[in-house]
């Protein structure tokens, strides 16, 4: 790197990346160690929030600041200067031909999905709430099941454009079923989650299927209407930001009417 780039890349940070935006990551982080213990024990589990109660020293803060600022590009992780700096929406998708950019024409500000996930994802991932995915995905869980223990896991849904790519991907070990993921929610297509799971279910001749995703429905709801109650006790900003990832996982979730014919 030549000493142009150098200066432009510290010039950058300083005045328009972390130098103004560091504030809001250790913020949050601040907020989260001073939160209520047993609003902490929920966010580690069963939310898996572990990587914001950190605390807000230096290094916890970088950490948080740069796993919301980078994008693997051909492999490796890289941060994109400027890119970075559109907000997250479903104006475009990262365009990563040749380097990393954005294209298309807006009629307001510049939106770029972040992400295919759901509320709670990108609270995970980037420390608000957004109201505008199409989605709901499971908390990941163990439970027992008429034709035995389900294992679900919440991995990153794949991004391929065009995809649809819910019905999970299934594997066995120790006599346990364990399920990538289990859409809950879709806006756009509230037969699908059903209909996904019961595929998978069928698939793997795995009885109760019905049963059993309703069992799963069951147990996240009550696990983010927990969030909603616990998050009354954190600090205000905390508690909104808390209260609004719980109501719209919840609205995302409640997208799930029928299912296709077998």
């Amino acid at each position: 790197m030549g000493a142009r780039e150098k200066a432009f890349l510290e010039n950058y940070q300083r005045d328009f990346s972390w130098g103004v935006s560091r504030q809001d990551t250790e913020a949050l982080l601040q907020m989260i160690q001073e939160a209520p213990a047993e609003l902490r024990d929920f966010l580690s589990s069963p939310l898996d929030a572990s990587d914001w109660l950190a605390g807000p020293a230096p290094l916890a803060v970088a950490h948080r600041f740069l796993s919301a600022r980078v994008y693997r590009y051909k492999g490796s992780p890289v941060i994109m200067p400027i890119v970075e700096l559109a907000n997250h929406g479903f104006g475009t998708e990262y365009d990563d031909e040749g380097g990393i950019g954005l294209s298309g024409q807006f009629a307001d500000e510049i939106l770029v999905q972040y992400s295919l996930g759901d509320p709670l994802g990108i609270f995970l991932n980037w420390g608000f709430a957004s109201p505008l995915e199409p989605i709901a995905l499971s908390l990941a869980m163990r439970l027992d099941t008429p034709s035995g223990p389900l294992i679900i896991k919440r991995e990153p849904l794949p991004a391929t454009p065009g995809e649809t790519p819910f019905v999970p991907e299934a594997s066995f070990e120790a006599g346990e079923l364990s399920l990538s993921n289990v859409l809950l929610g879709h806006k756009q297509m509230p037969r699908t989650p059903r209909s996904a799971f019961y595929q998978i279910m069928r698939h793997l001749g795995r009885s109760g299927a019905e049963e059993t995703f309703e069992a799963i429905q069951h147990i996240n709801r009550l696990q983010f209407y927990r969030l909603d109650a616990l998050s009354e006790s954190a600090a205000p900003a905390l508690g909104r930001l808390l209260r609004d990832v719980a109501r719209y996982q919840l609205e995302s979730m409640s997208h799930c009417i029928g299912s296709d014919p077998s």
